[in-house]
C-alpha cells in the first residue's frame, strides 16, 4: 500500500506539471496569434 501511495503521489505531481505546461503553451499560442493579427492589421495584409 505504501508503494501505491508513493506511485500515486508521483503520478499526480507529473499530471499537475503537464497541465501547467499545457496551459502555458495555450497562453503562448493565444498571445502569438493576437500579436500577429495586430501586426497584419497595421501592415494592411
Amino acid at each position: 500500500m505504501v508503494n501505491f501511495m508513493a506511485f500515486f503521489s508521483e503520478f499526480v505531481s507529473y499530471i499537475i506539471l503537464m497541465a501547467i505546461l499545457a496551459v502555458l503553451a495555450v497562453v503562448g499560442v493565444k498571445i502569438g496569434t493576437t500579436l500577429r493579427k495586430n501586426k497584419n492589421k497595421k501592415e494592411g495584409i
